[in-house]
């Protein structure tokens, strides 16, 4: 019996200090924007649902949106308003979980467009900045012109323009062609992802700064009032505080934050990294502009193409213009 006693009592001694020897791990706390290691894997931080989720060639937490609450039981749900049109833009749940693919309706009326300039074209004027690898780019346009039938050319409320996702009007920044006013810029930052915002130029806005707009609602018309204005144009920026550096993890930011830094948005095109819209479609709205001839192959040049076959000088700040920068649509 002495010798059990004895036996059992090192044991718990030893199991004591082999607890001691083993200190617990330190638990990391996610974060938004911090890194993560399981795409798919979804935490709650503060209240906030994040979502690890492939953001270039990382993992990252990123803000889960958070979906309508179902009417009280008893109540009648009045229906969303739906802004009609031929055809009537889609809003579309995104079957690819990734953040990115963020445009979730078409953002135009495609029946009263006639072409859309590639990204990284010759048309209009220099566009250009750092892209989504932080690499710098020069002398191309980083962005779509939106080239509309003829017969609307000179209007300044009949040619719509549709907000591609549920986000919030950011800006209205004015726009100028031969240093007279043509409209309003209305930048938008989607709630699902607020380091992006995407511009529309020369426009006749419907709504205020500050307003929340869901996906396929009515945001304004293209204001093409002066012969010089021809088209209206979308480019997409992402905010970075180093652009230098890809926008991944603590390098992102967002609008309000580059505004605090440069204090004129004006001087915030081209600060941060471009990229074509039509890489953050979902693939129901990329088969809406397919169908009509703009399939995402051809809607960008390669960075290397461009480089391989640089824009010609431009004149008067504009290139010469050429037919093979724009896809027609059918």
């Amino acid at each position: 019996m002495l010798v059990l006693l004895f036996l059992l009592a090192n044991t718990v001694t030893a199991t004591g200090a082999s607890a001691k020897a083993k200190p617990a791990a330190t638990k990391v706390r996610p974060v938004l924007g911090g890194h993560c290691v399981r795409t798919g894997t979804t935490v709650k931080n503060s209240g906030i649902l994040l979502r690890c989720t492939r953001h270039g060639h990382i993992l990252v937490w990123m803000r889960v949106p958070k979906k309508p609450s179902a009417p009280k039981s008893g109540t009648r749900s009045q229906p969303n308003p739906v802004v009609t049109t031929s055809p009537s833009p889609v809003a579309t749940t995104s079957t690819n979980p990734d953040v990115s693919s963020f445009i979730t309706a078409v953002p135009i009326d495609l029946a009263q467009v006639l072409s859309i300039s590639r990204f990284r074209s010759c048309s209009g004027h220099d566009y250009s900045s750092a892209d989504t690898d932080g690499n710098p780019e020069t002398n191309r346009s980083m962005k779509h012109y939106i080239n509309p039938i003829d017969s609307l050319i000179g209007t300044t409320d009949v040619i719509k323009v549709f907000a591609p996702f549920d986000g919030q009007i950011s800006a209205f920044v004015a726009d100028n062609a031969a240093n007279t006013p043509v409209g309003e810029g209305i930048w938008l930052t989607p709630s699902s992802s607020p380091a992006w915002t995407l511009m529309f130029f020369h426009i006749t806005p419907v709504g205020n700064v500050g307003d929340y707009v869901k996906a396929g609602q009515l945001i304004g018309y293209a204001n093409l009032s002066r012969t010089s204005v021809r088209g209206f144009d979308i480019a997409l920026e992402e905010w970075v505080h180093n652009i230098a550096r890809p926008a991944v993890g603590d390098n992102l930011a967002t609008l309000e934050q580059v505004h605090q830094q440069y204090g004129d948005y004006l001087q915030l095109l081209h600060r941060g990294q471009l990229d074509s819209i039509f890489n953050h479609m979902t693939s129901d709205v990329l088969g809406s502009f397919a169908t009509r001839g703009m399939t995402l192959q051809a809607a960008i040049v390669s960075e290397a193409a461009r480089d391989a076959s640089p824009c010609p000088q431009p004149v008067n700040g504009h290139y010469p213009e050429n037919p093979d920068d724009n896809v027609p649509l059918r």
